[in-house]
């Protein structure tokens, strides 16, 4: 009433109901304050509904930490609003130079290139639910990666702005044990043809030395015959 300005804040009842308690100064005549209007409105349902919206996005967060792929959620001018910890392991880069910035910005360009314009540019443009593509790029700090790219355009329950969530796969482990492998079942099969290539050959001299051997003898058995 002094102050003559308005207050607002939130008390609990010996229950643990939440109110939200609002003092309003009555003035009178010339603006003079008289009085106090104070209410009291029960705000409980709308504390629950708010620590229930904190709960799911805690719990969302947590998930999406959790997730060992890369995720990056991207606005509608493809700014970035968020990634998880597995982006900024996998890339090398900071929370501090990532949000808020152009993606084809980041890492001095290193997401500027063909596969993920064209990929983010098919789900903005046909309104394609999912669509994903393997591309394979030589980045700064951690050298060439194959990676697997997925996009997913989402919009709030309330609508607004559409968002993209970007997926960031990384298969450079796994394609080259898959290439290792192959070399070895090629390098298997060539050793195969080898030694079965050198066992004909043994078999082939085989049969004729001992074809030879065996004509020699019977040349001698029969010149030892005559001789007798």
């Amino acid at each position: 009433m002094n102050s003559g300005k308005k207050s607002e804040q939130q008390v609990l009842d010996l229950d643990g109901t939440a109110y939200s308690l609002r003092i309003h100064p009555c003035r009178v005549g010339q603006g003079k304050i008289e009085g106090a209007v104070v209410a009291l409105v029960n705000i409980s349902a709308l504390r629950r509904a708010s620590d229930a919206i904190e709960d799911a996005r805690r719990y969302a967060e947590a998930i999406i930490e959790a997730v060992q792929e890369s995720l990056v959620v991207l606005d509608s001018g493809l700014r970035i609003l968020s990634a998880n910890r597995s982006f900024y392991e996998t890339f090398q880069v900071t929370p501090k130079s990532t949000v808020g910035n152009l993606i084809y910005d980041l890492g001095n360009g290193q997401w500027n290139i063909s596969p993920v314009r064209s990929l983010l540019d098919k789900v903005q443009s046909d309104d394609t639910p999912l669509s994903s593509l393997e591309a394979e790029h030589d980045f700064p700090l951690i050298g060439r990666k194959t990676i697997v790219l997925r996009a997913r355009q989402f919009r709030s329950p309330k609508g607004g702005m559409p968002l993209i969530l970007l997926s960031i796969q990384d298969e450079t482990d796994r394609r080259e044990a898959e290439l290792a492998a192959s070399r070895s079942g090629v390098m298997s099969a060539r050793l195969m043809r080898v030694q079965d290539d050198e066992r004909r050959r043994v078999a082939r001299e085989l049969h004729d030395s001992t074809a030879q051997s065996l004509a020699g003898l019977m040349m001698n058995t029969n010149q030892l015959s005559r001789m007798l």
